[in-house]
């Protein structure tokens, strides 16, 4: 495949280019990055996936948690949702191992009735960071994570254009090219617009 054209203006179409690009490292990738309705804000990483990605991609992690305004989290607190208040939180070793699917931990936990007070380490009730091991949920501020990540991608032959796309056209169901302030063709296009659907909804899903 040649040429890969990104329709994005959220943080997830310039992973998605960074991702491509480091598996298909001689296709043209161009990202076209419409503007910005709203500021994005802040956004949880809820699952290992981000250190995965800067691991496949090769970005430093430190570099995010210092542009990026990451906060450490080991989980979600509900206080008055139940007759006791309860915390999820992301399992790592050793109380992650699983059979199959299931915990080993919930096995533990549904046996002795244990509160969910007395599963979890009083550190985290706290909001006390252990020293032997980091959550590795986060909060990071998506603006700025969106863009770091423009910022890296030219660095990795990855083609940024900011444009707006007026026009989506279509010939047997398929997009042949799309329109802005010039005309753009690609071998493959990818919606990363989110709830925009940019070009999925000119398709009639």
């Amino acid at each position: 495949m040649e040429s890969i054209g990104i329709i994005t203006n959220e943080v997830s179409g310039l992973m998605t280019a960074l991702i491509l690009k480091q598996k298909f490292n001689d296709s043209k990738i161009t990202v076209i990055a419409l503007p910005k309705k709203s500021p994005l804000g802040s956004i949880s990483n809820s699952t290992p996936q981000l250190h995965e990605f800067v691991g496949f991609v090769g970005l430093p992690f430190v570099d995010i948690i210092k542009r990026c305004d990451v906060g450490l989290q080991y989980g979600t607190r509900f206080n008055g949702w139940s007759k006791e208040d309860f915390l999820t939180a992301f399992l790592s070793k050793p109380h992650a191992q699983e059979f199959g699917q299931y915990l080993f931990l919930w096995g533990k936990f549904l046996e002795e009735n244990l509160t969910s007070k007395q599963i979890w380490h009083p550190n985290i009730w706290s909001s006390l960071i252990n020293k032997t091991e980091h959550p590795l949920q986060h909060h990071f501020n998506a603006d700025k994570l969106y863009k770091h990540l423009i910022d890296i991608c030219p660095s990795r032959d990855i083609s940024i254009i900011k444009d707006s796309i007026a026009k989506v056209e279509i010939k047997d169901r398929k997009i042949v090219s799309l329109k802005g302030k010039r005309k753009y063709e690609f071998d493959l296009y990818i919606d990363a617009t989110g709830f925009d659907r940019k070009l999925i909804k000119a398709l009639s899903p």
